[in-house]
């Protein structure tokens, strides 16, 4: 009894130890959350590991927000010190976050952060980034932010060359932030458009923006704005020529940026003092603060390996106490209990959830069967009376227009018989000649036409029936070297005879040619028609395209094909291809 009484005290005590250590641990992540901006980036390095552990205690809690504010804080922190693939991946992960929490406000700050990251890598991105975030910043009346956030857009488009917008955002940014009386970004706001201004060549205007900047660095409790707005005075004073204040200036951002541990500021200025000292002709000097500039700038890419380093042993201490807590709560019989119990539930629930899914799958398997099957039935119902119609219009072709052209072309010929001076006779057996080409194209269209699909082979038969039909001069040769039985659909059939029809008429009227060659080749399931004559050929550039040419260009792509001819001093060929399953 007394035994059960001491188990339940230590239970007791137990479970107020580790909620006062989770309400400890909550306090803890809140203060990091809290904390300000020139704060993180005046002493980033010392809390990078603080922002760290809390991440994984709030990971744990499933806190999304607040996980996504502390990865924006580390982001902020690895950006300071120049780590920006750590700052990359960090920040990645405060957007994903901050997107599912739905949390605007912190999303449109985060948007602005990451577009100003991408400046210098990619400058189309930065702007998309910086455009989400005034958008977002816009529509939720987020004044003080803004006034950041056009700041930095200003940097971006000023960097993009637009010089009139970038002041344009400067002067928007330093208005907000004079309204919300925003000591700390003032600053970076007149610096910008001091900056501007020494770019425009107007270097009054730039020392009074920075007169101005400096009224307010020195309120400030970090060296970081005193150091960057010594480096702008050195900046100025060398472009003036006034190079001895700019060595000083240069000097005073030095120092302040080591005291700080920015490593990019101080190589930044080491590189400025090395080519100041060259120009000078100090080349002592000059070799001196180049040799400091790149240690500064190798101990920069060292530092991501200390830095990988450092985080497996954050891992390695986490691992070592997860696994202490783990072997603690085995020691509780009703915990250990209450652990059977959930498993063999979630076992059960997945179990179910797997049937559910399986028969959900193998429903939807079957309805797509059976859509597939009606949508072949109806594609073969309508390919079925495509085809019906295509016979009766063709039956009708044949027995209505064809009789007529034929009593026609009998009368005409008739006619000729009756005692007629010479010159109406040869114009009734030009029209009785015309007529009868009239019946022989009506013939190949209804043959055409009368087949829902056809064979390479019929086509080359019907073009030697035409072969034999043309009386002229000049060598007709048709070559098919496809030995493969090859099925053309009525479309093709009817436009490849076509384009040859128009071919072998354009070599006869125009080309002087004494040979012409019909060829079907196929190469990698590409169906090849070619049309060569050893006629005079002529420009395409400048020769006018008539309606042979385009009749042919128009038939090869209703056929599904591609045209293309060329032509020169040598003869002219064409090429109609089409891919053939």
């Amino acid at each position: 009894m007394k035994n059960d009484y001491l188990i339940y005290v230590l239970i007791i005590l137990l479970f107020t130890y580790i909620k006062s250590n989770a309400q400890f641990e909550i306090n803890k992540i809140d203060s990091l959350i809290k904390l300000p901006y020139n704060v993180i980036v005046s002493k980033p390095r010392k809390i990078i590991n603080p922002l760290l552990n809390a991440i994984e205690i709030s990971e744990e809690t499933e806190s999304k927000l607040k996980t996504a504010k502390l990865y924006s804080h580390l982001a902020l922190a690895y950006s300071s010190i120049s780590e920006y693939d750590n700052y990359r991946e960090t920040a990645i992960k405060a957007i994903k976050l901050f997107e599912e929490t739905k949390s605007e406000i912190d999303l449109a700050l985060e948007y602005g952060l990451f577009g100003f990251h991408l400046k210098t890598t990619n400058l189309k991105r930065s702007k998309y980034y910086m455009q989400l975030a005034i958008k977002l910043g816009e529509k939720n009346n987020m004044t003080k932010e803004l006034g950041g956030i056009y700041d930095n857009y200003g940097v971006v488009l000023e960097l993009a060359n637009d010089l009139d917008s970038a002041f344009y955002y400067y002067k928007k940014s330093l208005e907000l932030k004079y309204a919300s009386k925003d000591s700390i970004g003032i600053p970076y706001t007149l610096n910008h458009l001091a900056g501007l201004f020494a770019m425009r060549g107007n270097m009054k205007e730039a020392f009074e923006y920075m007169a101005e900047s400096d009224k307010y660095r020195a309120q400030e409790k970090s060296n970081y704005g005193r150091a960057e707005n010594a480096v702008i005075y050195g900046e100025l004073y060398e472009k003036v020529g006034n190079i001895s204040l700019a060595i000083n200036k240069y000097n005073e951002s030095l120092e302040l940026a080591k005291l700080i541990g920015n490593k990019n500021l101080v190589q930044y200025n080491y590189e400025k003092l090395s080519g100041i000292y060259d120009r000078r002709k100090d080349f002592k000097r000059a070799y001196s603060n180049l040799v400091h500039h790149k240690n500064y700038q190798d101990s920069i890419l060292n530092l991501e390996t200390n830095k990988r380093i450092a985080e497996l042993e954050i891992k390695f201490e986490s691992e070592k106490k997860d696994k202490e807590i783990y072997e603690s709560k085995l020691k509780l019989k009703e915990q250990r209990d209450q652990i059977l119990i959930a498993t063999v539930f979630s076992i059960l629930l997945l179990i179910g959830i797997i049937a559910i899914y399986r028969f959900q799958k193998f429903k939807h398997k079957q309805i797509r069967k059976e859509l597939e099957l009606k949508n072949q039935l109806a594609k073969v119902e309508f390919e079925n009376k495509i085809s019906d119609e295509k016979l009766r219009i063709s039956r009708e072709l044949h027995d209505n227009i064809g009789s007529q052209l034929t009593f026609i072309i009998s009368s005409l010929d008739n006619l000729s018989y009756l005692n007629i001076d010479e010159n109406n006779k040869a114009k009734l057996n030009n029209l009785s000649n015309f007529g009868r080409n009239t019946l022989n194209e009506l013939r190949q269209t209804i043959w055409a036409m009368k087949k829902s699909e056809s064979s390479l082979h019929e086509l080359v038969l019907k073009l030697n029936e035409l072969k034999k039909q043309i009386f002229t001069a000049v060598e007709i040769q048709i070559n098919n070297n496809i030995s493969s039985e090859i099925t053309l659909t009525s479309t093709q059939t009817l436009n490849l005879f076509r384009v040859v029809q128009e071919a072998i008429q354009n070599t006869i009227k125009y080309a002087n040619a004494s040979k012409l060659e019909i060829k079907f080749t196929l190469i990698n399931n590409k169906l090849i028609l070619s049309i060569e004559d050893n006629g005079n050929g002529f420009d395409i550039l400048k020769a006018n395209m008539g309606n042979g040419i385009n009749n042919m260009k128009f038939r090869c792509k209703e056929a599904g094909g591609n045209f293309e001819i060329i032509s020169d001093n040598n003869g002219t060929k064409v090429f109609c291809s089409l891919i053939i399953n």
